[in-house]
């Protein structure tokens, strides 16, 4: 059976996962650059723009989801992983362990797989 999901909402959800993605490394971004003082934390615009990416997130999964069949949209959340590893590497400076790669290389393929027509 065909999926009856249509382009525009596979391309909201998969914002929504970039988005939370990227609000998650600023949460993280925020706490380091308070260090040891956490109630400078709510002081941190790090935290306030990661609070407004998720609430982002948030209003295109609810959109995407509108037309759309969860068990093809919801399994694309998992990208978050996958963005938040690049994010990662890219931003925060992290390592990415062969075993890490591999680990987001089966995610990725899982979305393949589970999406195939």
């Amino acid at each position: 059976m065909r999926s009856r999901t249509p382009l525009i909402s596979i391309i909201l959800v998969s914002l929504s996962a970039f988005l939370a993605a990227l609000g998650q490394v600023l949460y993280k971004v925020a706490v380091l650059h308070v260090k040891n003082n956490m109630s400078m934390l709510l002081f941190s615009p790090w935290l306030y723009l990661g609070f407004t990416l998720y609430g982002i997130a948030l209003i295109f999964m609810v959109l995407g989801l509108r037309k759309g069949d969860l068990s093809t949209l919801f399994p694309l959340m998992a990208m978050s992983f996958v963005w938040v590893s690049v994010f990662s590497v890219l931003l925060l400076k992290e390592s990415f362990p062969l075993l890490r790669g591999f680990g987001v290389g089966f995610i990725v393929a899982a979305l393949i797989i589970l999406n195939m027509r």
